[in-house]
């Protein structure tokens, strides 16, 4: 078993060579959410190296595209249908503009905003290019607020 401080040591010849190198970044694009351990023990199986410093696995990490960063939540049962027939909804209300404009129609943006208790994000390795999600159905307590604007006068 080798242990090494970093993945190159200055005057020393790194304990990883180019092509060991680019087979863990290949097995890193198959994990969903790598971790350090996880990276840790795919080595040591694969390649028998250990290092001394995380910071190791850190750049072992960064290399292959992975950043550290906050983790952002989405909803696991969300309806993307929901969405798109919202859309529709809207774009024939666009179809009204001269009515719109001449008050013989009104529309309404309404929106709804939370205030939320705590937060359920932390940090962890991602993709630089992708969003790190965790799903969270409802686990937060919150205050829930709407608010409507009409869309010729922009009144409330």
């Amino acid at each position: 078993m080798s242990l090494n401080n970093s993945t190159t040591s200055k005057g020393s010849q790194p304990y990883l060579s180019v092509d060991q190198r680019e087979q863990i970044k290949g097995w890193l694009a198959t994990q969903s959410q790598p971790s350090v351990a996880s990276l840790a023990s795919y080595i040591q199986t694969q390649f028998g190296v250990v290092f001394r410093s995380s910071q190791s696995y850190y750049n072992l990490l960064a290399q292959a595209g992975y950043r550290w960063k906050k983790t952002q939540t989405r909803q696991p049962k969300a309806d993307p249908q929901q969405g798109l027939d919202k859309r529709e909804e809207i774009k024939k209300l666009v179809e009204h503009k001269a009515e719109l404009e001449a008050g013989q129609v009104s529309a309404f943006f309404i929106d709804e905003s939370h205030l939320h208790w705590g937060d359920a994000c932390g940090y962890g390795w991602g993709r630089s290019d992708r969003r790190l999600e965790v799903a969270i159905e409802n686990g937060r307590q919150r205050q829930t607020y709407y608010g409507a604007l009409e869309l010729v006068s922009k009144l409330p």
